[in-house]
């Protein structure tokens, strides 16, 4: 998929799904999503990546340690587990950062040329769902 195609694609795909694109680049998109609960506002940034055709729906949380040994047993069980229920949609761990920390990320791949509007809502609520449900469990830990 060309730059201007992937830029065009998501263009229409937010118009038609009625979401809002924050940033828009030939090979990126930035989301964001808020939500309310707990007595508490938050938001969530949804990243779309396109590598070759395959969109990368990615949300990063607020988890993050520079080793990847420090991460906690219960946070990371919690992934595994998500992981074996999900069809479709993954708990990973992201380095490579500036920062040089490794963070725990949700990530949902997806063919860019076969998403529909509904799909694209779809992946991209989903993807900031989970990530601000599991922020608001480690929270109450």
């Amino acid at each position: 998929m060309s730059a201007s195609s992937f830029k065009n694609r998501i263009e229409l795909l937010a118009h038609q799904s009625g979401l809002n694109v924050a940033e828009l680049t030939s090979d990126a998109a930035k989301l964001t999503f808020s939500f309310n609960g707990d007595g508490a506002q938050t938001s969530q940034t949804v990243w779309i990546k396109d590598y070759d055709g395959t969109w990368e729906f990615s949300c990063l949380s607020f988890v993050k340690y520079q080793d990847t040994d420090d991460f906690p047993k219960f946070i990371l069980i919690y992934a595994l587990s998500q992981n074996s229920r999900n069809k479709r949609g993954f708990w990973c761990l992201e380095g490579g950062y500036s920062s040089g920390n490794t963070y725990l990320e949700y990530m949902d791949n997806h063919n860019g040329d076969l998403m529909t509007s509904d799909e694209f809502h779809r992946t991209c609520w989903n993807a900031a769902r989970r990530v601000d449900t599991f922020e608001r469990m480690v929270v109450k830990a």
